[in-house]
């Protein structure tokens, strides 16, 4: 259950329900596993990107070395060893 700022409502539920829901469905289902141990669990990481920030609008796609932020924080999150979904929660169609 999301809560907090984390719940922003209907805005950005369809865009995290639709790029999540299979994926994590198949993870839950025991799909390819990558973790190193049998007790380490496969994690699915959930990154949120917010558009209409107040100090940095347009954050998530602010060029860094050719690409935006938002590819480098999501290439970042797939190195990690136990990391089997990596999502993007956004608000805005521009960064999917």
């Amino acid at each position: 259950m999301l809560s907090g700022k984390a719940a922003l409502g209907s805005r950005m539920l369809p865009f995290l329900h639709r790029s999540v829901v299979g994926a994590a469905s198949a993870l839950a289902a025991g799909g390819a596993r990558r973790c190193s141990t049998a007790t380490e669990a496969p994690a699915a990481v959930i990154i949120p990107a917010r558009f209409g920030s107040t100090r940095f609008p347009g954050k998530p796609l602010a060029p860094i070395r050719g690409q935006p932020m938002i590819v480098h924080t999501m290439q970042r999150a797939k190195r990690a060893h136990s990391v089997q979904l990596v999502a993007v929660a956004t608000d805005h169609r521009g960064i999917m």
